[in-house]
C-alpha cells in the first residue's frame, strides 16, 4: 500500500474543504473526513474543534 505524507496545515485544509462539502461527499471522501476528524480530536479540544467547524462553515457561507 502506498502512503501519503501530509503536513498538519494540509490536513487542516483538507478538513475545512471536506467539512464544507460534507452533505455531498461520496463514501471515500466521507471516510477520509472521519479519519481526519479522529486525528484532529487527538490534538484539539472539543471547543477548538467546534471553532474549526464554525470557521469552515463561515467561509462556505461567504463564498455562496
Amino acid at each position: 500500500m502506498n502512503e501519503i505524507t501530509l503536513t498538519f496545515e494540509e490536513i487542516l485544509a483538507l478538513f475545512r474543504r471536506l467539512k464544507r462539502e460534507e452533505d455531498h461527499l461520496d463514501e471515500v471522501e466521507s471516510h477520509l473526513l472521519a479519519k481526519i476528524e479522529n486525528v484532529l480530536y487527538t490534538r484539539y479540544s472539543i471547543a477548538e474543534m467546534e471553532a474549526l467547524v464554525s470557521e469552515a462553515t463561515r467561509k462556505d457561507n461567504h463564498t455562496k
